[in-house]
């Protein structure tokens, strides 16, 4: 007769889900991070999809409605609806395309670059005071922790 136990042992944890379940609590952090930053200086923040079309705009120069959705990974319904807000508040332009007159590039105006440059300082001073609260050396731990994290993240992302 056989004197093992016929009670079957716990599985052993995957130290693959193990690391996925860190992965995915650690990465919640930023967005969490990023919200409350958001609440702190509103609406005219650096991390609000106006300002994220603002910025893309500022960096790269005008370019095309399907262009922007898809770099936001947005609909062109989302896009669209979002580029009429900015036209009304003079952010932004709709000029046809030099190339093609079929496409319509949205470009940003001298109104849309300095609400840019104000939404940079706010939201820099928000960070300032947020991580103010952490020691100096905490904060540079916190920059070489993120700079990693990007150079990992990066490789991720691909080609675009």
């Amino acid at each position: 007769m056989n004197n093992q136990s016929s009670e079957a042992s716990p599985p052993t944890p995957d130290p693959d889900d193990e690391l996925l379940n860190g992965l995915v609590q650690e990465m919640a952090l930023l967005p969490r991070l990023y919200r409350r930053i958001l609440r702190e200086s509103g609406e005219n923040s650096l991390f609000t999809p106006k300002f994220w079309v603002l910025g893309m705009l500022a960096c790269e120069g005008p370019m095309s409605m399907s262009a922007m959705a898809r770099r936001m990974q947005v609909t062109k319904q989302y896009i669209t609806a979002l580029v009429d807000r900015m036209v009304e508040e003079g952010l932004a332009t709709r000029q046809p395309d030099q190339g093609d007159r079929r496409i319509i590039n949205l470009c940003i105006t001298e109104a849309g670059n300095g609400a840019l440059q104000d939404a940079k300082a706010r939201t820099r001073q928000e960070i300032r005071t947020t991580l103010g609260q952490l020691e100096e050396a905490d904060r540079r731990r916190l920059y070489r922790a993120l700079q990693e994290q990007k150079e990992i993240l990066i490789k991720l992302e691909g080609p675009r």
